[in-house]
């Protein structure tokens, strides 16, 4: 009786394997053979210690990972703390990596390559180079990072991005300088520039601008990690940096001026 029922069991057992396989073989063939995984536990990693390489080798042929990645995950395999990664795996010589997050409120994508036969296999992680975007942005004209009193007739600020250059262009015409005192900047630019990327000069020019003593001209500065410009002066009598102050602007100024700078 025992044996009977071990043979029953056993037999419900392999139609129950049975059926999972074809069920299993179903997914794949709607699927064309592809299989998906959703976290890198799946592919027996550790999340705060995988790395790309680990992740492209651990993943079978034809096959995807699409991993939300928090906070919490610590590796400093990824460019951004946080984000959503997209691995698609063709064989071991061909491996794409994507990675989407945000900056400054913004879409971001950065791109990366797996290919076993080259050295080193992982390529690294960079930004989208074809990454394009236009769009307005309202700049606003500090003195000592203080606005008080400072009113316009019209303020325009227009950008261009492409990969990870800003171009940009600004129109202000004053009504009023306001009262306070010190450094001259325009804020509002749509993107903080490269930490690690050499400074940035722009042209343009003031009118109702004082030139003090020594001073020939003006030049607009995108300095690094920054999302201001500095309005700078120029001359043979100056140090390599003099910022403008309030005390060289009028009541009726105009700033026009363009420029680019990295991101």
């Amino acid at each position: 009786m025992a044996t009977i029922q071990h043979l029953v069991a056993t037999n419900k057992i392999k139609d129950e394997w049975q059926k999972i396989n074809a069920n299993f073989d179903a997914l794949n063939a709607e699927n064309n053979g592809w299989r998906i995984y959703n976290d890198v536990t799946e592919l027996g990693l550790t999340p705060g210690s995988e790395t790309m390489e680990q992740i492209a080798t651990k993943m079978a042929d034809k096959s995807m990972l699409i991993f939300q990645k928090h906070a919490s995950n610590t590796s400093t395999a990824y460019p951004a703390a946080l984000g959503i990664l997209v691995v698609t795996k063709i064989s071991t010589y061909r491996i794409a990596f994507e990675f989407f997050s945000r900056t400054s409120g913004r879409p971001t994508k950065w791109i990366g390559y797996f290919d076993s036969s080259q050295s080193p296999n992982f390529t690294g992680w960079s930004q989208d180079a074809l990454e394009y975007e236009t769009g307005t942005f309202t700049p606003e004209l500090r003195f000592g990072g203080a606005t008080t009193g400072i009113t316009y007739s019209s303020r325009y600020g227009r950008y261009t991005r492409i990969g990870n250059v800003v171009f940009w262009e600004i129109d202000m015409v004053l009504t009023s300088k306001g009262s306070a005192p010190g450094d001259a900047t325009v804020a509002g630019l749509p993107y903080t520039s490269n930490a690690s990327r050499p400074i940035a000069d722009a042209v343009g020019s003031i009118s109702g601008f004082t030139l003090p003593s020594g001073t020939t001209g003006v030049v607009f500065r995108v300095f690094n990690n920054s999302n201001t410009i500095d309005v700078i002066r120029t001359g043979n009598a100056l140090a390599s940096v003099a910022t403008a102050t309030s005390d060289h602007f009028s009541d009726n100024s105009v700033i026009r001026a363009s420029g680019k700078y990295t991101i």
